[in-house]
């Protein structure tokens, strides 16, 4: 049974290199979870994810084989320099990462979002922000670019450490967004006199 489930996997991952390699836009999200990936093959995906002109999200979580210095490769391919990629979204087992790499990772998602909401880039229409604990200074400048935006339509900003003043001018933004029509604040430290005035 191991045999047949290293096989599925190796499958599962050629083809899903081989649709980055080919820039096949039916596959926004890249789902390598639980895909038997190790370091070697994190690499190889950097590499190409270095020309990446498709994938949007990226999700790693259930690949135990990956160590801290392969994820901090593959944040060294993704701070490589490419304006065309669409990358927004990079989920993994961060409490497995030391804090290094998930502040690295933090900074990178800030940078790339924050551009996309500037740009009013259509990689921005949903912005998924969850269980970073992000603060009220990290996002500060994010919540300013989203007053000349006109591309996302859904902010998850849940569990992360907010506080209602930083907020207060997201929620008076909210009437007047053109599309954002979905922010979600669960778990974020959020007073509920703030919920009641955003819903």
């Amino acid at each position: 049974q191991d045999k047949i489930a290293r096989h599925i996997s190796t499958t599962r991952l050629e083809k899903a290199f081989s649709r980055l390699r080919l820039h096949d836009r039916r596959f926004p999200v890249m789902n390598l979870a639980g895909a038997s990936l190790d370091d070697e093959k994190l690499s190889e995906l950097g590499r190409l994810l270095r020309k990446n002109t498709v994938v949007k999200s990226l999700l790693l979580a259930g690949n135990p084989a990956i160590t801290p210095a392969g994820l901090d490769a593959l944040m060294d391919s993704l701070d490589s320099d490419n304006p065309l990629s669409p990358l927004v979204h990079l989920d993994a087992d961060w409490k497995r990462f030391g804090d290094k790499v998930k502040r690295r990772i933090r900074v990178w998602t800030l940078r790339v979002v924050g551009h996309a909401v500037a740009s009013n880039s259509s990689r921005a229409e949903r912005i998924d922000l969850s269980g970073a604990g992000y603060t009220d200074q990290e996002l500060r400048s994010l919540f300013e670019e989203l007053q000349h935006n006109h591309t996302v339509t859904s902010l998850d900003l849940s569990n992360n450490n907010l506080t209602d003043q930083t907020l207060r001018p997201l929620a008076t933004l909210i009437p007047r967004h053109k599309t954002l029509a979905r922010l979600v604040l669960r778990g974020s430290g959020v007073s509920s006199l703030l919920h009641v005035e955003i819903d």
